[in-house]
């Protein structure tokens, strides 16, 4: 029977930690135009920095002046991050895209000719909502010690017809925002085990110490 409990309690053990895990992704909205001023003001940080910037891009991508605008604002969080720093760029809307996988920021000139991609016609179909395809990579190569983020940016320069998916995603991630800006890909169900864990482990601990 003991042993049997102990098993229980390094199951609900490793359930509250992976719970935890799922927590640490922060998400960030803001629009095109605000990268430069959100450049300049959150960064650099002590902190390792893992950041996935999702751009709402129509079929055929981003005009003129969003791409100036997302050139000028990603070369100043490029210059105020720390070359060991990790960037990935992915586009939902219209066109849903992971347009360059993680990518080390002393890598500047391939990070920066990934833009003029947004230009051109879709390479990948294969990705059906760029929202989940951000926060599934952001979460499967989560980092530990890093802060962990994804930057969407919204494009206010075009009609991008969001599609019904992609719109639950986003408002599922916004709602579970915590204080701290983080969240999880399921904050119900993390949260439940969570607290379910810690609810009934004390009670396990000490039958197995009976």
């Amino acid at each position: 029977m003991k042993n049997l409990l102990k098993l229980c309690a390094i199951v609900l053990l490793t359930l509250q930690a992976s719970a935890q895990t799922e927590q640490e992704i922060k998400s960030t909205m803001i629009t095109i135009e605000g990268l430069i001023t959100h450049a300049a003001t959150n960064y650099p940080t002590q902190e390792k920095q893992k950041l996935f910037l999702l751009i709402e891009a129509s079929e055929n991508g981003i005009y003129t002046d969003a791409r100036f605008y997302l050139e000028q604002g990603l070369s100043l969080l490029l210059k105020r991050l720390k070359p060991d720093d990790l960037i990935a760029l992915g586009t939902y809307g219209s066109r849903n895209e992971v347009l360059l996988p993680y990518t080390k920021i002393k890598n500047e000139k391939k990070i920066m000719e990934m833009v003029q991609v947004l230009s051109q016609p879709i390479r990948n179909t294969e990705v059906k909502d760029g929202i989940d395809q951000a926060f599934n990579l952001a979460q499967t190569q989560y980092e530990p010690g890093a802060l962990n983020s994804v930057i969407m940016m919204r494009n206010d320069n075009i009609e991008s017809m969001v599609t019904s998916k992609s719109k639950s995603s986003l408002q599922g991630n916004a709602e579970s925002n915590d204080k701290t800006g983080r969240v999880s890909n399921n904050p119900k169900i993390g949260g439940a085990i969570a607290l379910t864990a810690l609810s009934i482990l004390p009670e396990i601990l000490t039958i197995i110490k009976n």
